[in-house]
């Protein structure tokens, strides 16, 4: 990540860079360590983190946390951070997949309805050919008990995975990978939230236009109103009042706080 800079917007932690420099980052990741935990941040998940402890402590320790969301991005900009833009985590799903190939990266995808972790495998197969498909598993939407959680691990590590792609939502997804980082063998876990669905064909991408104009939160509440519309007119009023409140209280919006040698 030669040009990647952690920025502090809103108190919330991001890594900002080019599509092209995370991905070859991930893609050299050494294998035989401890997995690097990676996060795909948007206005949701930075609203979450500045008023629940429990995510905050989790998202704090991730390795890597890319800006998603445009208003991050954004706000990103206001510190200098002249590379930020938008990784969004299922075109980053996408990208790496691609470039993993020739190097014969194997990818495990855990999540999803029953079905939707499998046909999107499939569609990545079929898409890039020679693309190595570890596994795929679509967990219960129940808290798995002890013995079952033993199982799930085990199954994983035992298909030798280089990259597990976590789609359980935001914010169950990070928690598990917080939750799971000491027990999978991998060289990183990703939680990319709706990339199963989108890779499998279920659900549509905005137009581009939409996701250039930072509206593609608006696209996917049209899409589904009664489980987004609550979610974002309470997060993104927070982040609007937030921002307001930084600006007329003389506060910056972001500061930079470490180059990319000194990033997780």
């Amino acid at each position: 990540m030669d040009t990647s800079k952690r920025i502090r917007t809103l108190g919330f932690v991001v890594d900002v860079t080019k599509m092209a420099a995370a991905v070859n980052d991930l893609l050299h990741t050494p294998a035989g360590v401890r997995p690097l935990t990676v996060a795909f941040a948007n206005v949701h998940m930075a609203m979450l983190h500045n008023r629940e402890a429990k995510f905050r402590n989790c998202i704090s320790g991730f390795n890597r946390v890319f800006t998603d969301g445009a208003p991050l991005v954004w706000c990103a900009s206001t510190a200098g951070a002249g590379n930020a833009s938008r990784i969004p985590g299922p075109d980053f799903m996408i990208e790496l997949c691609k470039a993993g190939v020739p190097l014969g990266r194997r990818h495990y995808f855990l999540g999803g309805a029953p079905g939707v972790a499998e046909q999107a495998a499939v569609r990545l197969q079929e898409r890039f050919h020679g693309l190595q498909i570890a596994g795929f598993m679509s967990p219960p939407f129940r808290q798995l008990s002890t013995e079952e959680d033993e199982q799930l691990c085990s199954t994983i590590n035992a298909t030798e995975p280089d990259y597990v792609w976590v789609g359980l939502g935001c914010p169950k997804q990070e928690i598990w990978i917080a939750e799971h980082q000491d027990l999978i063998n991998a060289r990183a876990l990703l939680g990319v939230g709706q990339a199963f669905n989108l890779a499998a064909g279920t659900q549509r991408r905005a137009p581009a236009m939409l996701r250039r104009a930072g509206l593609e939160w608006a696209y996917r509440m049209a899409c589904e109103p009664r489980r987004l519309a609550g979610r974002y007119i309470s997060t993104n009023t927070e982040f609007v009042l937030c921002s307001l409140w930084h600006l007329f209280s003389g506060r910056k919006l972001a500061t930079v706080t470490a180059p990319a040698e000194d990033c997780k």
